[in-house]
């Protein structure tokens, strides 16, 4: 069991690298956008941000998924290489499709936004990012099917830099606005595409197999539906605050879900994209259960951890990311969107059942039903509460979504998860969090003590509330003793 944990962490830890590299861009650009673009601006590219994604997910038909479950299963071990042409092919022709399409009725698209000339140039550039991140997205599913990790990893940081220097010099030197960040992003697709292409090359098997594009199809076809409902559930508030409030409120909000998408940078998204392949690799096999439970525990532990460091700090990094106090706002709904990551972290875990037994029809559906009750919500309250109304709206959907997961999941492949310790992690958190707000004190310096001993209180309420077992405490005062023995 210890061998098969420490097999995923060193594939997350990778992953996490250039997940983190992949991300970090739209981090590290805050001071950059904040100085330069204006709340309403800033609103604006990250709505278009977000819908380059939700397009790009869209177009991809699950495929990406798809890629992933027919590298690994052992079945198609003598026809990884035509299947991944196929694949490959069908994606491309479907990204070649829409950029022709697109681009034919820009006109009629851009029409419906205020400043109708600005939009038409963004969504051309918008365009062309969507038609690569499409290839691009099934190619380094492909390196995760196959383990790449490294190559994957070399891709995610060419990509970063070249993001970073192109973003700053458009936006800061030239002027360009939201248009700079757009060439930005397209600069670094075209980048990644070309660092991988070597390598995949070798992959192909020039055949292109109809019936395994059919069984692909009907395997991937449901996830859209899931992907557009999770997108949905996601990033619908966005569209909401917009039609509902202003860009400023919307730039607000963007620039918290940035903050809180740290989480999601450098624990949610490395984990996730090793949790599928490995847990493919041990399903059914001795001890698989056990494995998969103990997975949720101990990310659920860690990522509880950061995401109380994030929320009891909102306020901090916000303004360390912005000199502007026009932005200071967006971090009080910081600590909600922060425990809504949680949440749905946890999910990942909890429907792989869904997955491992090939019932993706159910996360599309439970994804439908989660994504059209937050909207529901978000018509509701985003009058009354603005920002943190649509922020309360995705805690309750993402707790939602985890809980109908978990149940349905059980039905199909029941897994022992330990929710009783689940709970405590929970408990540990979120009373940390609310202590960190009555002890809010005069004089910057104290504050951060403050802060900083009530995170370090996290693992020492979760030893009082008997969290932890003896061979877990006996595993970790081992390690304490050969790190200082090093020292």
């Amino acid at each position: 069991m210890q061998a098969n944990i420490k097999y995923f962490i060193k594939h997350s830890l990778v992953y996490g690298i250039s997940s983190i590299a992949q991300k970090a861009s739209g981090i590290i650009l805050i001071p950059v956008l904040t100085k330069y673009l204006s709340t309403s601006e800033f609103g604006q590219q990250g709505i278009l941000i977000v819908t380059i994604t939700i397009l790009s997910q869209i177009l991809l038909l699950g495929q990406g998924q798809s890629i992933i479950r027919y590298s690994n299963i052992e079945d198609y071990e003598q026809k990884k290489k035509s299947v991944f042409f196929t694949l490959l092919t069908f994606i491309t022709a479907i990204s070649i499709l829409f950029l022709i399409a697109g681009v034919s009725f820009i006109d009629s698209f851009a029409s419906i936004f205020e400043d109708s000339y600005a939009f038409r140039e963004y969504l051309n550039i918008s365009l062309f990012i969507i038609a690569f991140t499409n290839i691009n997205y099934l190619l380094s599913n492909k390196l995760r099917a196959d383990e790449k990790s490294i190559l994957f990893t070399v891709s995610g940081i060419a990509k970063l830099l070249i993001v970073l220097i192109t973003g700053v010099y458009l936006v800061a030197f030239e002027g360009m606005g939201v248009k700079g960040v757009l060439f930005a992003n397209l600069a670094g697709e075209v980048i990644a595409l070309l660092i991988v292409v070597p390598y995949l090359f070798s992959q192909l098997q020039f055949k292109f197999d109809t019936a395994v594009l059919k069984e692909s199809l009907i395997f991937g076809i449901p996830l859209i539906f899931s992907s557009l409902a999770m997108n949905l559930l996601n990033w619908s508030d966005r569209y909401i605050l917009k039609l509902l409030t202003a860009y400023s409120t919307l730039g607000l909000y963007e620039l918290a879900y940035k903050v809180a998408g740290i989480l999601n940078m450098f624990f949610i998204v490395p984990f996730s994209l090793t949790l599928l392949p490995i847990a493919y690799k041990f399903y059914k096999q001795e001890g698989d259960k056990l494995f998969y439970s103990k997975i949720l525990t101990f990310f659920s532990f860690v990522m509880f951890w950061a995401g109380l460091g994030l929320s009891i700090f909102a306020e901090e990094i916000v303004r360390l990311f912005s000199l502007d106090p026009s932005y200071y706002p967006a971090a009080e709904v910081v600590p909600l969107l922060t425990l809504s990551y949680c949440i749905f972290g946890m999910s990942l875990v909890t429907a792989l059942g869904l997955y491992l037994t090939g019932n993706t029809k159910n996360v599309a559906i439970i994804s439908v039903v989660c994504s059209a009750i937050n909207i529901g919500l978000n018509f509701w309250l985003v009058p009354y509460l603005g920002m943190m109304g649509a922020a309360l709206n995705t805690l309750i959907a993402f707790l939602l979504l985890t809980i109908i997961t978990t149940l349905r999941s059980n039905k199909y492949y029941k897994i022992p998860f330990e929710y009783l310790r689940i709970i405590k992690i929970i408990f540990a958190a979120v009373l940390l969090y609310f202590v960190s707000e009555l002890f809010i004190v005069s004089g910057f310096i104290f504050n951060i003590i403050i802060k900083l001993i009530l995170l370090l209180l996290y693992p020492v309420v979760l030893i009082i509330a008997g969290f932890f077992k003896k061979d877990e405490l006996n595993q970790a005062k081992t390690m304490y003793e050969k790190i200082k023995n090093r020292f």
